[in-house]
């Protein structure tokens, strides 16, 4: 069963036989559990890894594969734009080639 209907289900115990610690506990410790399953973000300017640090490189690299398909100076684009050059070569670079099931082109077999 998941936590979150597990919890569900405990909660609605406690509605209909009032409050009972043990069910009380019960809930505490899935919360707990989820809790830990979400990472917070990093944003320790110290750490290379930060998220600020790896969203400028992915920028970066963005613009640098757009100048190298001719687009010139994509730092200075609109945010529609640069959204829209990017689209339009994210196009141009997927497969032409429709597979069938088996990863065959079609008409191939």
């Amino acid at each position: 069963m998941t936590g979150v209907l597990q919890k569900s289900l405990l909660q609605l115990r406690i509605i209909k036989e009032g409050r009972n610690e043990k069910i009380l506990n019960e809930i505490k410790a899935i919360d707990q559990y989820q809790l830990s399953l979400m990472t917070p973000k990093n944003f320790d300017s110290q750490d290379p890894e930060n998220l600020v640090s790896t969203m400028e490189r992915a920028f970066e690299s963005v613009c640098a594969a757009l100048e190298s398909n001719g687009v010139v100076t994509p730092k200075k684009l609109t945010v529609f734009e640069f959204y829209s050059r990017v689209y339009f070569f994210e196009k141009k670079v997927k497969p032409k080639t429709k597979f069938n099931g088996d990863n065959y082109p079609e008409g191939s077999y």
